[in-house]
């Protein structure tokens, strides 16, 4: 496919989008009875028993759950309608380290059975990171030749010699500083870190976290993990660049993506932009229903932190907001009619 073929591809995907949303709006009703209907789509009926619960709640608690229920109707919408699929970072987790020892055996056993494959194999012989290093993490025990350490609900076994970053000896309650590698592995997600370190939510100066979504091939992953890799890391800024390590999930729109700070976007742009013109006929059109497209098949998005800000992908985040916007509507028509 020619690069004027796939902008065109673009354009008329942007005005479908454009299309299905304005439609919505207009045609979505929520009737007195909290039900939920779309044209001829099937509605969200709240039960009975549910209505006369709700009828006792709190407006604010009401209309909080009547926008959760439409959140998820919208997104289904726009990811029947426009025949895209990006549920794979909401069905495993985005990056976020497994809570309990079943959640950990859990992915430690779905790890095992990837890393065997070619594939998996290319991402790890394409990722030119070093490691990087990690603070505060708290000595708990010691056990035999390896120490416990502790952060975040997490605890590693280490030896000092191999993981600590400056050579010490070792006390209980002391604070460290571990070597960590360059890689992590969560459900689905192979996880490039940069040498500067992960891209930590939570410790992030910044209120929103740039995304940049690619749709391209799994050989065109691997070229850009290859690129990515090397370049961020001369430029010395955290990122994560994560690739769906299973190829047969590559239909889906969220396989690939890198997380970096708001505010390195203008160092990493013009980056990204030449491995992007370089590696162009692996990328495929289509991107995230509420990106900003950059280029064919690469599109960005600005997730800013919120309370369900691990368990949704950015397409799931928009609808959450669209949802809220449309139910207070509603509710605002609702108090006009009764007044």
């Amino acid at each position: 496919m020619s690069k004027a073929t796939k902008a065109d591809d673009l354009v008329i995907y942007k005005d479908d989008c454009r299309q299905k949303f304005e439609d919505i709006v207009e045609n979505l009703q929520i009737t007195a009875d909290l039900t939920i209907n779309y044209r001829d789509r099937e509605p969200v009926i709240i039960a009975d028993r549910l209505q006369e619960y709700l009828k006792q709640i709190s407006p604010v608690d009401r209309n909080q759950y009547l926008a959760a229920k439409l959140q998820n109707y919208l997104y289904d919408i726009f990811s029947r309608d426009l025949q895209l699929d990006e549920s794979f970072g909401s069905e495993i987790s985005n990056g976020t380290a497994a809570k309990d020892l079943g959640d950990r055996q859990e992915v430690a056993n779905y790890v095992n059975k990837w890393s065997r494959t070619k594939f998996y194999q290319q991402l790890v012989q394409n990722n030119h990171g070093e490691g990087y290093s990690d603070p505060n993490w708290l000595v708990v025990k010691q056990e035999a030749d390896y120490w416990h350490v502790t952060k975040n609900d997490l605890t590693l076994h280490i030896e000092p010699e191999k993981h600590l970053v400056e050579s010490r000896q070792l006390q209980l309650g002391q604070l460290v500083v571990i070597k960590m590698p360059s890689n992590l592995v969560d459900r689905g997600f192979y996880i490039a870190v940069g040498n500067s370190g992960s891209l930590d939510v939570e410790k992030c100066s910044d209120d929103i976290i740039t995304q940049m979504y690619f749709n391209v091939s799994s050989k065109g992953a691997v070229q850009l993990l290859d690129h990515l890799t090397r370049e961020l890391n001369a430029i010395a800024i955290p990122f994560n660049f994560r690739v769906a390590y299973d190829e047969t999930q590559f239909d889906h729109l969220d396989a690939v993506v890198l997380d970096i700070k708001s505010s390195d976007f203008e160092l990493v742009y013009p980056i990204v932009k030449t491995i992007e013109q370089k590696n162009q006929h692996y990328f495929r059109p289509k991107i995230p229903f509420f990106c900003l497209p950059l280029s064919p098949g690469w599109g960005l998005a600005e997730k800013p932190r919120s309370p369900k800000f691990e368990q949704e992908n950015i397409g799931q985040h928009y609808c959450g907001i669209i949802a809220t916007a449309i139910v207070d509507r509603w509710q605002q028509k609702v108090r006009q009619e009764t007044n």
